[in-house]
């Protein structure tokens, strides 16, 4: 459902276990591990080498082979070629387990600020990216809800609350616009969506906002703040060691 961001799974999956990067396939029910075991007598090292290039060749990358794999070639890896595959294919699973570590932490952080304080709010999201609010959110407000919104607007404009410009300069007249704005926009709309309808594109309005933050395009977060944070690394939702974010 819109909105919804993905849960965490674990962090150990088969690399090649996507649409884009297909299983290895067997060869007459033989698994990869084995292709290598018909041929290891030395005067065969050359196509057990082979079948290695080969193998990356049919999965499309060498990301589809983990480093444990590469225990099938142990004695042929003097070979040029066996050096240069290993070190590919440890460099990309370092890659992909330090993505993991990250994308956890954000997911952590996201839903830290999900429970508590104002990031995610309405009136926060919309000071954020007010164009892709006003698309999926405040073009079909009713005048009730503008109006509603508005006085909110004004009362933490007052207090310098959290969605009071810096120095509230300006803050009262630019807001007096932008809400007379909305509402002509409001009364010039074609189509009116259902409560259905509206619930479905704030819903992902909202997925659209987190996933902003897990991708790091946030502005205002530091994202080596929350990357590097030890106070995420241990939700009881995602386990540092076997969970994940795809």
């Amino acid at each position: 459902m819109w909105g919804e961001i993905d849960p965490p799974v674990k962090t150990q999956p088969n690399l090649c276990e996507s649409k884009d990067e297909p299983e290895l396939p067997e060869e007459n029910g033989v698994t990869f591990s084995q292709i290598c075991g018909f041929h290891r007598p030395a005067d065969t090292q050359s196509t057990c080498v082979n079948d290695m290039v080969e193998a990356i060749a049919r999965s499309g990358s060498s990301v589809c082979l983990k480093p444990q794999d590469l225990s099938v070639f142990a004695h042929v890896s003097s070979d040029p070629r066996v050096l240069h595959y290993g070190k590919v294919i440890e460099r990309r699973a370092a890659a992909f387990t330090n993505r993991t570590r990250v994308r956890n932490q954000r997911y952590a952080a996201l839903r830290a600020l999900q429970e508590g304080g104002e990031y995610f709010s309405d009136e926060q999201m919309r000071i954020r990216e007010p164009l892709l609010y006003e698309q999926y959110i405040g073009q079909y407000l009713t005048d009730e809800e503008v109006l509603a919104r508005s006085q909110e607007s004004m009362l933490d404009d007052a207090q310098g609350g959290p969605g009071a410009p810096a120095g509230n300069k300006g803050g009262l007249t630019q807001l007096l616009l932008n809400s007379y704005q909305e509402l002509i926009t409001a009364q010039q709309k074609d189509w009116e969506p259902t409560a259905e309808e509206k619930a479905l594109l704030r819903e992902e309005f909202i997925g659209q906002m987190h996933q902003r933050f897990l991708d790091g395009k946030d502005k205002d977060i530091n994202y080596s703040e929350v990357d590097e944070n030890p106070d995420y690394d241990n939700l009881d939702i995602v386990s540092r060691d076997e969970r994940i974010i795809l």
